[in-house]
């Protein structure tokens, strides 16, 4: 099923709604690097703005490629930063975890794909990320919090 379309400022958005096959299947490993990757993750972000999402993984929008956008604004309480404009949008390409430590902790989830669906889900406390930026550079390092949870959410719809 696919959500009715909406528009951003760049395109309509064809958000993918459980069970539509795309989000049952595995998502491919992106290989090359290029401009037209720039410009999915540049939509896939005006995408997740405009259904005010945190975060959004390419095959919720039909996008069979292991990417995910996630908007690190949420991980601040301090607005100032978005006014300055000091914080970007984050796009992780063939992301992969690893718990870390052996704390788990429980959140309510709610996901653009299942509409009007809170779900408890319990996850690690702590991840160690690795994943490639949008130049292929790979980068590594530990996250814990809302910024985890978020992530190990978005990965999940690769897998």
């Amino acid at each position: 099923m696919i959500q009715p379309q909406t528009k951003t400022k760049e395109k309509q958005v064809r958000l993918a709604i459980w069970p539509h096959p795309q989000l049952k299947k595995p998502a491919q490993k992106v290989t090359e690097f290029s401009d037209k990757l720039v410009d999915t993750a540049a939509e896939m972000t005006a995408a997740m703005r405009h259904l005010h999402g945190i975060g959004l993984a390419g095959p919720q929008l039909l996008i069979d490629q292991a990417i995910v956008v996630v908007d690190p604004l949420i991980y601040y309480a301090d607005e100032r930063y978005a006014e300055k404009n000091e914080v970007k949008p984050t796009t992780l390409i063939n992301p992969r975890y690893e718990s870390n430590i052996d704390i788990t902790t429980k959140t309510r989830e709610r996901c653009l794909s299942f509409p009007d669906v809170f779900v408890d889900i319990e996850r690690p406390a702590s991840i160690n990320l690795t994943f490639q930026d949008l130049s292929g550079k790979t980068i590594n390092g530990d996250l814990f919090g809302l910024a985890e949870v978020d992530i190990q959410h978005e990965i999940n719809h690769l897998n």
